[in-house]
């Protein structure tokens, strides 16, 4: 029996469900070449900024807000451009992707503000990209500035961008609203066609000896995917019908079947391939191939169809796990005893 781990992603139909996640890694056609043939499903590009195309407006003289100008005059690093090429060698990279590859191509936009920028979509529509993935995080929050407008203006956003182009548009979800599955319904209405589960966060290191902290980009630990599992369950159990991703610490095929078993169409690997390169890929892919066949699904669509549907009232599985220990499994080693004299010395 020939397994089918084909999947369907923001109305994509592609070969696997292993979606090359946001990374400088698929701007390469060797590189995306070499995942093509591991057997992923599509691509994302590294984020273009919003500070990088407000640049280039200014650059142009092109009339830009205020708020836009103070962002691009506060964050703006000439760096950006090495690290994904700038705005338009971005778009030569999406046609040579799309003519050399073979793989859908999905840009990527990451931005804070609402603005002419957002028209830059539009091009990356032109250019080619099958899809655009979209993170929004605001520049700073003002302890005035309530949940409800910070969702608000993410809405408006999302509302403009899906305004710019016809490809669907995917966002890429912070864990840190404070009701999920309302938040994908409002987007839904904006004209988004899915989400990812979760936007990768830096990490805080505070110094203890030089007494400061400072923040660092590192890759996602392995299998680290609970904060993604709660964020897929809690979406698919009150949410749209709609493209789910999963993202964050991907690295086994037993995180690709959690992850779609709680609600993923598909799973992004990107920390993985840096450590364990393109070859990772086809090991993932035989693998789920492998558990399908073994568990008797035809396809992954069967599996799909068999997983589990959300309760949409998670309180009573929360208050079982406290009083109800028993029940819970604990995957953590037994403790080791060492027994011992009141000297210390061990018995």
């Amino acid at each position: 029996m020939i397994t089918d781990i084909s999947a369907s992603y923001l109305g994509l139909r592609i070969g696997s469900p292993i979606v090359v996640g946001s990374s400088p890694i698929t701007l390469s056609p060797e590189s995306v070449r070499e995942l093509a043939i591991a057997g992923a499903g599509a691509i994302v590009l590294p984020s273009l900024f919003e500070e990088q195309i407000v640049h280039e407006l200014l650059e142009q003289g092109a009339q830009t807000s205020e708020h836009e100008s103070r962002i691009e005059a506060l964050s703006y690093e000439s760096k950006e451009d090495e690290y994904n090429g700038g705005p338009n060698a971005y778009l030569a990279s999406i046609r040579t992707l799309k003519s050399t590859t073979g793989l859908p191509v999905i840009a990527s936009l990451n931005g804070c503000t609402d603005g002419r920028w957002l028209n830059f979509a539009g091009k990356i529509q032109e250019a080619g990209a099958d899809a655009l993935e979209v993170s929004f995080e605001s520049a700073a929050l003002a302890p005035s500035l309530g949940a409800d407008q910070v969702e608000l203006n993410l809405i408006d956003c999302i509302s403009d961008l899906c305004d710019q182009v016809s490809i669907p548009v995917s966002i890429k979800l912070s864990p840190f609203h404070t009701n999920l599955p309302n938040l994908a319904w409002r987007l839904t209405e904006a004209g988004a066609a899915g989400f990812v589960c979760f936007a990768h966060d830096t990490n805080w290191r505070v110094s203890t000896e030089r007494v400061a902290g400072s923040l660092r980009w590192e890759l996602t630990p392995a299998s680290n995917i609970n904060l993604t599992i709660s964020g897929l369950i809690r979406v698919r159990s009150g949410g749209p019908s709609i493209s789910l991703a999963a993202s964050g610490g991907i690295s086994s095929v037993e995180d690709i079947v959690k992850s779609i078993l709680a609600g993923a169409d598909v799973t992004m690997l990107t920390s993985e391939i840096y450590r364990s390169g393109p070859t990772i890929v086809s090991h993932l892919v035989e693998g789920l191939a492998s558990y399908l066949e073994r568990h008797g699904f035809e396809s992954l669509d069967a599996l799909i169809r068999a997983r589990p549907t959300p309760k949409p009232y998670l309180r009573s599985e929360y208050l079982n796990c406290l009083i109800n220990p028993e029940h819970c499994q604990d995957a953590s080693p037994p403790a080791q005893i060492v027994e011992g004299d009141r000297w210390g010395h061990i018995l």
